[in-house]
């Protein structure tokens, strides 16, 4: 079994936990994953991640990708969650995007591809800026933006916990019919999920709740 996965994504990070390493067992099951779980994560790395990390040039650190069945039940995921199959992941980037070169690069080539669409550059450049969230996280919506202007194959994209435009962390998941459905769950949201089709009436909510 090949540990990399894509040019920038391993599957030794892909399998990685610190909760399920407390737990011998439930270690020993998420380190020997079924080969259908290691393609579906090397699909997730080469058609989704590997392009968002190409495309905002900046690296992307994973909180959680594959679960097997006991260490999902541990962390109280869900029954159906697409962690067991090894289509989902839990991403954050790694601090400073914003503020680097490659950040302000990225940003603004993609205001330019938002420009005129569902979601105008002015509302997405005002949506990124400092008054949303910290300089660690606040790439969300850059992320989300991205993914959706290069069309991936994103079945989809959560926006999870913290606050409007900085989340704790971004739940991706693929699947071979993608919906690219947009949602959010947080106090914000009152603790239940809310979801969008149109990135720019997710992001005016989410201004509004700032």
């Amino acid at each position: 079994m090949k540990d990399r996965l894509s040019a920038h994504f391993t599957l030794a990070e892909m399998l990685e936990s610190p909760r399920g390493r407390g737990f011998p067992e439930i270690w020993k099951q998420q380190c020997n994953p079924p080969e259908t779980v290691t393609t579906h994560l090397g699909i997730l790395c080469h058609q989704v991640l590997e392009p968002l990390r190409e495309r905002l040039g900046w690296p992307i650190l994973v909180n959680s990708g594959y679960r097997c069945g006991a260490l999902n039940e541990l962390v109280g995921g869900s029954a159906t969650s697409q962690h067991v199959r090894g289509q989902a992941a839990d991403i954050r980037l790694k601090a400073g995007f914003r503020r680097s070169e490659a950040g302000q690069e990225a940003i603004a080539s993609i205001v330019q591809e938002w420009d005129g669409r569902d979601l105008p550059g002015p509302i997405l450049a005002g949506a990124g800026g400092t008054v949303h969230g910290s300089p660690s996280r606040d790439g969300w919506l850059w992320m989300a933006a991205a993914l959706m202007a290069a069309d991936l194959g994103v079945h989809q994209l959560i926006h999870e916990y913290g606050n409007p435009f900085a989340p704790n962390w971004v739940h991706i998941a693929w699947r071979d019919e993608p919906r690219g459905r947009l949602t959010a769950i947080g106090r914000w949201t009152g603790r239940s999920y809310r979801h969008w089709n149109s990135l720019g009436r997710m992001a005016e909510a989410m201004r509004r709740a700032a």
